[in-house]
């Protein structure tokens, strides 16, 4: 039952799983400040990258988060469920979807610093803030259908009280083949559930 819940919660909040790809990739919001010197110093913090991943994650664009993302530090197990999305009925696919947007409805994030920059390594600190979700798998552990965990989860997100809760983060980001890519780690997928991986052993997918 707990390996259960667990696989649900980790696919209804791992984004490179699930959406269906947009046709064009998401172009920076017009708010993005636009560099006006000439001079790129030869070293500097993908701030554009962590911008595009941000407002990638709240529009649930699987593409564009596929392309600065890295699972490097997660298990491989959580890619076996990303590969399996596809396979998964039009009905789930959508009902993981709407988890989704629930997820991200009300999440925020403030860049703190930048910690270490180096030519092919920097670290972000960050505060990122998500409905205070942590509640919602003790809940579901309760139900004795596992057929309808994903209505029950849905309805769960769709009821949960308006009550914020602030995830302090250091999210690493290298550079491979010129490309800036976040290393996702469990205290990002912990802030992107509300706080909900924190209430599920995180070693039954090791």
């Amino acid at each position: 039952m707990k390996i259960r819940i667990s696989a649900l919660l980790i696919t209804a909040i791992l984004p490179l799983s699930f959406a269906a790809c947009k046709p064009d990739p998401i172009q920076p919001p017009s708010s993005f400040p636009t560099p006006v010197s000439s001079e790129i110093p030869e070293i500097s913090a993908p701030e554009e990258e962590l911008d595009l991943l941000f407002h990638a994650l709240k529009e649930g664009d699987s593409e564009q988060i596929r392309a600065l993302v890295s699972l490097d530090k997660l298990p491989d197990s959580l890619g076996t469920l990303a590969e399996t999305f596809d396979s998964l009925p039009a009905e789930t696919q959508e009902k993981i979807s709407a988890a989704w947007e629930e997820l991200m409805a009300g999440f925020e994030y403030t860049l703190v610093s930048w910690d270490s920059v180096q030519e092919d390594h920097a670290a972000a600190q960050l505060l990122l803030r998500n409905q205070d979700l942590s509640e919602i798998p003790a809940r579901l552990a309760q139900k004795e259908d596992l057929n309808s965990l994903m209505d029950v989860f849905l309805q769960q997100l769709q009821e949960a009280p308006m009550k914020t809760v602030e995830f302090p983060i250091q999210l690493d980001w290298t550079k491979q083949e010129g490309q800036w890519k976040a290393q996702a780690d469990r205290d990002l997928l912990n802030a992107l559930s509300g706080g909900m991986l924190d209430q599920v052993p995180f070693e039954l997918f090791l």
